[in-house]
Parts: structure tokens; sequence; C-alpha cells
């Protein structure tokens, strides 16, 4: 027999408005959501009881009609996302780690952020514009701790790390002709060990991504 659906909690009233981001923690137990709201606030939902714990922040959208990112840490402690303190886009931007259940923030980046990707072992990559202009062109992934200190930098256009945090697969920047170009780095060796191209089903209509299902298979 199915199970019936039940609503745990107001996600509308929790945020105090429509949610657009929904980012669980590690550990599965709670799933912190983000809506376009006059304070920047966000709202931490248990998913066992529905309890709703408010997350000050802020983390507020650095253009109209964009959001933010989130990213939790391993042990689901602290919370990094992006924020603005106006709508003129992504060169105003910045990083904000918060401690989630002090509700204080630890660490901020300023300025010329895009997104921010969660990695396992507690690291983000900070999306930033790399300098480049024209097809093609290069965004900057900068890896880093909570602590916004930066381990390592990369040129590319995508980045996934694999669950078991041994790989992460780069997007290569094609300029908008031919297939998908992917690169794989070992992160022990800091080293790419390989390099191929995702040919779309023209019959199926796959668009040629790729993901990491778990461990170090693609």
């Amino acid at each position: 027999a199915g199970r019936v659906m039940r609503q745990l909690a107001d996600a509308q009233a929790a945020t105090g408005g429509y949610p657009w981001v929904a980012e669980p923690d590690p550990s599965g137990t709670r799933v912190a959501l983000w809506a376009y709201n006059s304070d920047g606030h966000i709202a931490i939902i248990r998913l066992d009881d529905g309890s709703v714990q408010r997350v000050t922040g802020p983390f507020r959208r650095s253009c109209a009609d964009c959001g933010v990112t989130l990213a939790w840490s391993s042990d689901s402690r602290l919370i990094a996302g992006t924020d603005s303190d106006r709508e003129t886009g992504e060169q105003d931007a910045r990083v904000r780690v918060v401690d989630v259940g002090a509700d204080r923030t630890t660490a901020t980046l300023e300025g010329n952020v895009w997104s921010i990707v969660g990695f396992p072992r507690s690291e983000i990559l900070v999306i930033r514009e790399s300098g480049e202009i024209g097809a093609g062109m290069h965004m900057l992934g900068v890896r880093m701790g909570y602590d916004l200190v930066e381990r390592a930098r990369y040129l590319a256009c995508g980045w996934q790390m694999s669950p078991d945090a041994r790989y992460l697969l780069e997007l290569q920047c094609s300029g908008g002709a031919g297939y998908p170009t992917y690169a794989v780095i070992d992160m022990r060796t800091a080293t790419t060990t390989a390099s191929f191209i995702l040919e779309a089903s023209k019959s199926s209509g796959l668009s040629g991504a790729l993901h990491w299902p778990w461990g170090d298979r693609i």
C-alpha cells in the first residue's frame, strides 16, 4: 500500500514568500528553504516533526528574478550562501557562512560571486568571473573550506565533485559549438586522469549532462 502524504510545515509562512530553493542537510533530517522576502532570512525545517527554525542570514539575491545558492557543511553545523546588499549583479555579491545553531555569521567573502556549489568534506566551490570575454570564456571556480580560505582554483564552465571527494568532474567550455567535453581530476594528485566527449542521443533527446550517482561511477 502507498504511504499517505502529509504536510509537515507551511513553507510560505516559514520563509515569508514563495520558496525557490530547498537544500537538504547531509544527515537528511532538515531542509533549508529560501524565498524572496524582505529581510533575507531562511527557514530550516525538521523532516521528522516539521518544526521550523528561522536563520537570520541574511541571504539576499543579487539581481531581479534570480535566487541564491546554499550549501551545508558536512556536519550540518554551518550553512553557506550567496548574499547581496542590492540587486545590481554578481559584482556586488558575497558569500556568507552562518553557524546555524547560534544564528551567527562566521565568515564572509566580498564581491564577484555568481554562485556556490557544495562539495563533500566541508568544502564549497565559489563560482566567479575569470576576466575572460568572448565565446568559450571560462568561469573561475575557487575551492574553499567554510572558513572561506582558498585551497585551489580551476578554470572551466562547470564542476561536480564525486560523493567520495576523490574526483572532480569539469565541464570544458566549447563556445556553443559541438558536444560537451569533460575532464576528470584526481583530487589526490591534482592531475587530469580522463577526458572525454559526451554525445547526446538524437533519438532520446538527452542533453548529455553527467552526474555522480555514487562513489567513482559517473
